[in-house]
Parts: C-alpha cells; sequence; structure tokens
C-alpha cells in the first residue's frame, strides 16, 4: 500500500494527470476482478485451521467440511483447492478481457479506440488471474499458521512491483509498460507461492485418496465448501461496490482529473488499515482452531484482545490520517491535489467505524458464522446509487458520503449486533 502511494507522484510526472487517473482508476477495477476469488480463499485457510484444530472429523460446526483430523484432511483440502482454482481462473480470464468494452464505452474515462489503455488493461487481466492462481496456496499456508510467510512473499513482491513500474513509467512506456510490470510480478508471485505449502501436503497418500474418492470427489467438496465460501464472497463482493469502485465512478462522472485527489486518499487509509489488519489478523486462524477445540473460555479471551487493541488503533490512526495526510499527501503531489473539508472529514469518521467493525466482522466470520450477505449487498447497492446521485453534484463530498451513509443504514449496525451475540454466547459458554 505504501508502494501504491509512492507511486502516484511518479505516475502523475510520466503518464499525466489524465492517464494517471486512467491507471489508478484500473487499479480498482483489477482489485474487483480478484474478489471473482468468490470467498474460497477466506474458506480454505479457515478450513485448513479447524481441520488441524479438531481431534477427529465428525461433529463438525456448520460452516466447514468434515474432513480427517490434521494433516491428512489439510492434504485432502489442498487437492480439492488446486483444481477449483483453476476454474475460477479460466472464469476471471473471460469476464476480465470482455469488461474492458463496457469501460471504454461507459462515461467519460477514456476516448474512444484507445489502444494503449487496452493493451495495459489486457496485461493487468493477466496478472488478475495469475494472483487468482496464487490465492489457494496463500490461503492454505496462512490456515496452517505461517502468515509471516505469505506476508513475508507479499511485501517482497510490492517491492519488486513497485520498482518495475517505476522503471516502466521513467522509460517512457506509458499504460502498456507499467502494466507489464504488474504482469511480471504476477508471475514471480505464482512461481515464489507455490513452494510456501509444505512438502508434506503436495503429495496425496492413498489413504487420503481414497477418503476423496468415498466422498464423491473433489467437486463434490468444492460444493460443500461453496456453502460457507460464496456467501463470504458474496459480501467481498458487494463490499467491492461500496469502496473499491469508487475511484472508477469518479473518472467515469466526473472525469479522470478527479480520480486522483479521491485515490490519495483512500491509498493513505487504506495503508493505516493494512497496517492495523497485519497486526490483528495474524491472531484469527489461532481463534479458528481454539472454537474447533471448544475452548470457548480461551476463544473468547481471544476475541476480547484482539478488539481492544485494533479499536484502539484505528482511532489513533484515524486522527493522525485527518491533521496529516494533507501534509503528506502537499509533499508527496506536489500541490493541491487532495480531499478538502468536509470530505475529508467525513473519510476520517468513516475510516474509523468501518476500521473497527471491519475487525469485528472478521472476527464473526473466524467463528464460522457469516450473517452479512444480505447487508452488504444492500449497503453495496444504496453506496453505487448515492454515489451515483451525489457526485454529479456535491462531487468528491457526495462520493465520500455515500459510503457512510449506507454503511449507517445496514451493515454496520448488522455487524454491531453480530458482534455483541457473539460475545454474549461464547461468555455464556465460558460460565457453564
Amino acid at each position: 500500500m505504501l508502494v501504491a502511494i509512492l507511486l502516484v507522484p511518479i505516475s502523475i510526472h510520466y503518464l499525466g494527470p489524465d492517464r494517471a487517473g486512467v491507471w489508478f482508476a484500473f487499479q480498482g477495477l483489477i482489485a474487483m476482478l480478484a474478489l471473482l476469488d468468490m470467498g474460497f480463499g477466506f474458506a480454505i485457510s479457515r478450513q485448513a485451521a479447524f481441520t488441524l484444530g479438531v481431534d477427529d472429523d465428525t461433529g463438525l460446526s456448520r460452516g466447514f467440511l468434515s474432513l480427517p483430523a490434521g494433516l491428512g484432511g489439510v492434504s485432502c483440502l489442498f487437492h480439492i483447492m488446486m483444481r477449483m482454482y483453476r476454474v475460477t481462473a479460466l472464469v476471471v480470464l473471460v469476464i476480465g478481457s470482455l469488461s474492458f468494452e463496457f469501460i471504454q464505452n461507459f462515461g467519460r474515462l477514456l476516448p474512444p479506440q484507445d489502444w494503449e489503455a487496452r493493451l495495459c488493461w489486457y496485461a493487468l487481466v493477466l496478472s488478475a488471474t495469475l494472483q487468482i492462481l496464487s490465492l489457494g496456496h496463500a490461503a492454505l499456508v496462512n490456515g496452517l499458521g505461517l502468515t509471516f510467510k505469505t506476508k513475508a512473499l507479499a511485501g517482497s513482491l510490492i517491492l519488486l512491483s513497485g520498482g518495475l513500474a517505476v522503471a516502466a513509467a521513467s522509460m517512457d512506456l506509458g499504460l502498456i509498460g507499467m502494466g507489464c510490470a504488474f504482469l511480471a510480478t504476477a508471475f514471480v508471485q505464482w512461481i515464489a507461492v507455490r513452494y510456501l505449502v509444505p512438502k508434506v501436503l503436495r503429495s496425496l497418500d492413498s489413504v487420503n485418496a481414497s477418503w476423496i474418492s468415498r466422498n464423491g470427489g473433489c467437486w463434490k467438496q468444492v460444493h460443500l465448501l461453496s456453502k460457507s465460501a460464496l456467501p463470504i464472497g458474496g459480501v467481498l463482493v458487494f463490499a467491492s461496490l461500496i469502496y473499491t469502485i469508487q475511484p472508477t465512478i469518479s473518472g467515469m462522472i466526473i472525469g479522470p482529473e478527479s480520480v486522483t485527489p479521491y485515490y490519495v486518499a483512500q491509498k493513505i487509509a487504506g495503508a493505516l488499515n493494512l497496517v492495523i489488519m497485519q497486526i490483528c489478523l495474524p491472531q484469527l486462524p489461532f481463534l479458528t482452531r481454539l472454537v474447533g477445540a471448544r475452548d470457548f473460555k480461551s476463544a473468547f479471551s481471544k476475541i476480547y484482545q484482539v478488539i481492544r487493541l485494533g479499536s484502539l488503533a484505528f482511532i489513533v490512526s484515524g486522527l493522525l490520517f485527518y491533521f496529516l495526510s494533507p501534509m503528506a499527501a502537499k509533499v508527496l503531489l506536489h500541490k493541491e491535489s487532495y480531499l478538502q473539508d468536509p470530505a475529508l472529514a467525513v473519510l476520517t469518521l468513516d475510516f474509523i467505524i468501518l476500521g473497527i467493525l471491519s475487525l469485528a466482522a472478521q472476527i464473526i466470520l473466524a467463528t464460522g458464522h457469516n450473517p452479512f450477505l444480505i447487508s452488504t449487498l444492500f449497503t453495496g447497492l444504496l453506496a453505487v446509487c448515492l454515489s451515483l446521485l451525489l457526485a454529479p453534484h456535491l462531487g468528491l463530498f457526495g462520493l465520500t458520503l455515500a459510503p457512510l451513509i449506507a454503511g449507517v443504514c445496514f451493515n454496520y449496525r448488522v455487524t454491531l449486533m453480530e458482534f455483541i451475540r457473539i460475545q454474549h454466547l461464547f461468555k455464556n459458554s465460558t460460565a457453564t
């Protein structure tokens, strides 16, 4: 995220304000393509943690597969995951390739017959396809409690993509060169992540192969896994309608020159959010393992520890964001190309509320519950409708106001109520 922020002034300098706005808008759309994972990455990570934590394969909680306990079950999960993600990658490739026609023919983002933007988009679609193929491996490794490996790889790849993008921009290769830089990074990720999976899981012994065969084969297990994955994936896709698509809406309605101020503020807020989540989220596979072992006392303590730390961090970082991010943006961009009040104040308030409740939502999901599908759908649809309605009249202020109003109406309320219910459930289980 920090590399993405540092790339902003470089992109503007070498591409120009309008083409840089196109590049930033493309980033949001490509991020949405990655969500066609449809929650299987989260479900696989959670399933791996749960399978390691249980003592046997009977009487499991709803939302989890009845895999064999221990590493044998995780090995089964790995081979199920491999087949499923190959199909998912093909879907991403097809949808991404076709979606450019909609982007070019709707709104004010692109001029007609923009071949440079088209080739850049195809390179980014190929990178998203490779990233999808990498997600399953990374999710399995995270579920094993080895998140430090995937985080280290992710950090290295961010630096690599940033370096290649800077090199492409400085060589005046334009949008095509920067798209190819991301494609090269995705290829390296696809190669590297395959070696993070422990070797013992890559070979399926006869016992576990027989278990898969007796239980309907890989696709039967994918179908069962989809019952927990698709609701999560739906939440992520609908959530992208709330925030990820906002810079693109800005470019299509107001023009590409309006993308940069919103994009920069969003990236700074996202960087702060990512730092906090990187500290808190590695605890969640252990929480899932505690739930699988029926150790509700320790699970309750873990929830309290994570939410207390995260809430304090989001409040402090929100205040820092409001007071210091305008100065940081001015240093980076060397001009006044940043959100102004009241848009900045609204974005800050939404950052704090969203951060705390997003962490609460991750805790709820880690315990095997997902009540967010319908509320996130309505939140996303309302956010898009309000953005389309308010942006032509209020500009960027309308874009920041839309997701806050939508969240208060639906998702924020549902998350708070469900988190309180989960706390009471675990507390009562501890008492008994």
